[in-house]
């Protein structure tokens, strides 16, 4: 959260200086964005028979909660399209939430230790609502987590997993000033049988770069 403050306050009063006299984007962005992470981890079974197999209340999952600050770097290589790389660290641990009445899980926290992918974005405005955007994500995504087992569980140990896949999501972004935008996504990380990522986040996106006679028709 303190790296997430200082980067957000570093970007902000350089903004001006980055920004365009008019409101398309810039050639270069640099965003960042604060992660509501959620990740559920599956019994094998439930999965492959259909996610919770014939009744969605049977489906044996625990759910956590754990948040992370992202950085996003990208080349708006068309007004509506672009390509953008994004790495995330995550913010402590949280502990599960399941759906059985009784739980293996008891007292288990999950940490979204880090994350990073690459993807390619398309974005069109939406005519009579102020510039507001809305695009659609494809790429490729790594996360790691850590799961610290609750008491009598798995002896205690530790353990570190890293899960990668493809990935997809979709946004909505709004004009601020400039070629500057805020930027509301929501992204599935990793879906694999025993455990599903996704994120909701929530920032900034700074246009830069251009501005010289040679970049009017970009």
């Amino acid at each position: 959260t303190g790296l997430l403050a200082g980067l957000s306050l570093g970007l902000l009063a350089v903004a001006p200086a980055m920004a365009q006299d008019d409101d398309e984007l810039a050639p270069f962005f640099v965003g960042i964005d604060y992660t509501f992470g959620n990740a559920t981890f599956f019994d094998t079974q439930d999965r492959t028979t259909g996610i919770c197999g014939t009744e969605d209340t049977s489906c044996d999952r625990v759910k956590y909660r754990p948040n992370a600050a992202r950085i996003n770097l990208g080349l708006n290589l068309h007004p509506k399209f672009a390509v953008q790389a994004a790495y995330g660290r995550g913010n402590g641990e949280e502990a599960g939430t399941t759906n059985t009445s009784t739980s293996p899980q008891t007292g288990t926290r999950v940490a979204l230790k880090s994350f990073y992918g690459v993807y390619a974005r398309a974005s069109t405005p939406l005519e009579g609502f102020g510039g507001l955007r809305l695009g659609g994500i494809l790429g490729y995504s790594s996360a790691r987590v850590e799961v610290t087992p609750g008491p009598g569980i798995n002896d205690g140990e530790v353990v570190s997993e890293t899960v990668n896949g493809p990935s997809f999501g979709f946004e909505l972004s709004l004009p601020i000033f400039g070629s500057s935008l805020f930027v509301l996504d929501w992204m599935s990380l990793v879906d694999e049988d025993r455990l599903r990522i996704s994120t909701a986040n929530a920032g900034f996106r700074f246009g830069f770069g251009g501005g010289g006679e040679d970049d009017d028709d970009f």
